[in-house]
């Protein structure tokens, strides 16, 4: 047999193992990967994540009802403070909810007393006037 012939037979070999390793890898992979086994993998990566949820709400709802307990306590304890607190926030809106009408008023004022003649007797009197 020539060289040739032998390198060809050689590599036509190696070239059918190689397949033969392929599908062997193939067939396995399709076993491992039916309907039932991923359906099992999805109901377990389920059954993890609301175990996960369910832990952390739990959790959350420990921190929030604390929170809470907390803040009731502090008003509790502070009650001339938070409606003193209160007292000040509502005169704060009140005078923002009137800053038109206040400022009218004071534009008004304003304008009256710079329309009022100049009394220079009183003026005189204390000695502003020469």
């Amino acid at each position: 047999m020539t060289s040739l012939k032998r390198q060809l037979q050689e590599s036509r070999q190696l070239r059918d193992d190689a397949r033969n390793l392929i599908d062997a890898d193939i067939s396995q992979l399709r076993e491992m990967v039916t309907g039932d086994e991923l359906k099992e993998r999805a109901n377990a990566i389920k059954d993890q994540a609301s175990e996960n949820f369910s832990d952390k709400a739990s959790v959350a709802r420990d921190k929030a009802s604390a929170a809470r307990d907390k803040a009731t306590g502090t008003v509790a304890d502070n009650r001339g403070a938070v409606i003193g607190a209160a007292a000040a926030i509502a005169g704060g809106l009140a005078l923002w909810l009137a800053r038109k009408p206040i400022g009218a008023f004071i534009a008004e004022q304003l304008a009256d007393e710079a329309s009022e003649p100049l009394d220079t007797d009183d003026l005189q009197e204390q000695g502003d006037l020469t």
